[in-house]
């Protein structure tokens, strides 16, 4: 449900025109590597993430953010999961070839075996420029 709850709102026509317009202000940088990086994504993706994240006990910040993307990481195995992962990220402005380098970086936290410290600084590096993808810092 979680995932259905990230995939519907960001689809929605208003959300969809401000993503737009954060690519056409994009620089080249950001969209050679296919808005991977997108300023001011993460700002607007957590308007959206604000309202569905206490639904499913995770804290309504940015940190809750982190908190659920290490839990959904668990799941990225599972072929529907990662197809949905992907579709969020492509709402949220990133091109299929960077939803699919998103995926892949973020099965890398799964099962770690470092400690929670370790990975939650990992995960914060990875996704800090990813300025609001599905999963922020």
């Amino acid at each position: 449900m979680l995932f259905l709850s990230m995939w519907i709102r960001p689809g929605t026509p208003g959300f969809q025109h401000a993503i737009v317009k954060l690519k056409r202000k994009a620089d080249l940088e950001q969209a050679c590597h296919g808005y991977y990086h997108l300023s001011g994504r993460a700002d607007l993706a957590l308007t959206v993430q604000r309202r569905i994240l206490p639904n499913f006990g995770f804290p309504a910040s940015r940190a809750g953010v982190l908190e659920m993307v290490l839990h959904c990481t668990k799941f990225l195995e599972d072929e529907e999961i990662a197809k949905l992962w992907d579709d969020i990220n492509s709402k949220l402005g990133m091109t299929h070839e960077a939803c699919r380098r998103f995926r892949e970086s973020a099965t890398g936290f799964k099962g770690s075996d470092r400690p929670r410290e370790a990975v939650d600084g990992a995960i914060v590096d990875c996704l800090e420029g990813l300025e609001g993808s599905m999963c922020i810092r």
